[in-house]
């Protein structure tokens, strides 16, 4: 099976949606098969400006070009949600090739999230006209995009849903195939002892409205005062680091640590160190830092969304969207010994062990192989076979 995926993003195997690509691509070339990536271009120049995307028109070309010199291409999956004009377009002229849409956050299910929690939401009339008009752009070629697609992968069960009821999509054509890990790299998980109050909270992740910023902001001060042993870390970008810090500081003291991206296995490292992951996000398409915490037996406690949703019952924590009462509540339970905290933590890991990134490339080979059935395509034997192949 030759495999092409193409994206609008940059080949960085730390950051959440192209690290994925990576793995997902090299979880599929250890099952044999042959694996190219189209990236985003280096240069991505316009007169005086930077694009900070390729346009639909933009990535058609990209595509087409690639599939000029590489006819005998049985799969390409677009991980951009406006890739209708690569699907319109290349399904036409390239009928023995299977078109597939990733997404890693269905864009339209992100805008109602915001206007049912209202997170970031604009103050200015000309700011909310704008988003209006943003949005309905975006909702007319994410619709073009699932239509010409022959099929769609999304990584948590609520984009699945979403996207099968609002375009009135067969279930054959949407398939749910959640992230996994690569348990090689990851360290062994160490051992909760029975009995041991958890103290150690950390988050993760953009600090942003939408991960659960003011959520946070209203919570952890009093959790400060009532739990003097606990200790707090912010894992966020470099340019959010002095900001938390003003924040939290006054509340934490010397109880807080504050520190920019870490190199993932650094990052695994400090998870095995750390008890909750604190994740009080709006919207996730999945949520690779979940399971990543999962794994190192630290506990997820946040709101049922993304990979919170599907694994609230494996040895995550959670509370419905927006209930910051019942996020405090969750959370005072665990620091107050209430909760099993070691059971939880190790039915956590072994959860998020179950499942690797090449159970990913399996599932969504499956995934291939129906699709190519259902739509009359002869995409060879589909038999599969070691290939050296490299990114582009």
């Amino acid at each position: 099976m030759r495999i092409l995926i193409a994206s609008n993003f940059k080949p960085e195997r730390h950051s959440g949606a192209a690290g994925s690509l990576l793995e997902i691509g090299e979880a599929h070339q250890r099952q044999g098969r042959e694996v190219d990536w189209l990236w985003m271009p280096k240069s991505r120049r316009t007169r005086l400006i930077e694009e900070p995307f390729l346009t639909p028109w933009q990535q058609a070309r990209q595509i087409g070009e690639y599939l000029n010199h590489k006819a005998s291409t049985d799969v390409v999956v677009v991980s951009q949600p406006f890739a209708f004009r690569a699907f319109e377009r290349l399904t036409k002229k390239h009928p023995r090739t299977l078109f597939v849409n990733r997404t890693h956050g269905w864009e339209p299910r992100y805008s109602a999230s915001q206007d049912q929690f209202g997170w970031d939401s604009p103050t200015r009339v000309g700011g909310r006209l704008f988003r209006w008009v943003a949005r309905r752009l975006r909702e007319h070629m994410c619709r073009r995009t699932v239509l010409a697609a022959h099929g769609v992968i999304a990584v948590c069960s609520q984009d699945a849903a979403w996207i099968r009821s609002t375009y009135n999509l067969t279930p054959q054509r949407v398939a749910c195939i959640p992230y996994g890990i690569m348990n090689d790299r990851f360290p062994q998980a160490p051992t909760r002892i029975a009995g041991r109050l958890p103290q150690r909270l950390i988050f993760a992740g953009q600090y942003r409205e939408r991960k659960g910023s003011r959520v946070l902001e209203e919570v952890l001060p009093r959790l400060a005062a009532d739990f003097p042993e606990t200790k707090l870390t912010f894992i966020v970008p470099q340019s959010e680091v002095a900001l938390v810090k003003a924040v939290f500081e006054h509340a934490w003291g010397d109880r807080l640590l504050v520190q920019p991206w870490l190199p993932k296995e650094a990052l695994y490292q400090k998870l095995a160190k750390q008890d909750i992951l604190l994740f009080p996000s709006h919207f996730e398409g999945f949520g690779k830092i979940v399971v990543e915490a999962m794994a190192m037996g630290c506990v997820p406690v946040g709101f049922t969304e993304g990979a919170l949703l599907d694994l609230k019952d494996c040895g995550a924590l959670t509370c419905p969207v927006g209930d910051r009462a019942a996020f405090n509540q969750l959370l005072r339970e665990l620091l107050q010994g209430r909760v099993d905290f070691a059971d939880v933590s190790r039915r956590a890991s072994e959860q998020a062990r179950r499942r690797s990134w090449d159970d990913v490339a399996e599932d969504e080979g499956e995934f291939f192989r129906r699709l190519a059935s259902e739509n009359g395509l002869d995409l060879g034997s589909f038999t599969d076979h070691a290939v050296s192949s490299h990114a582009r």
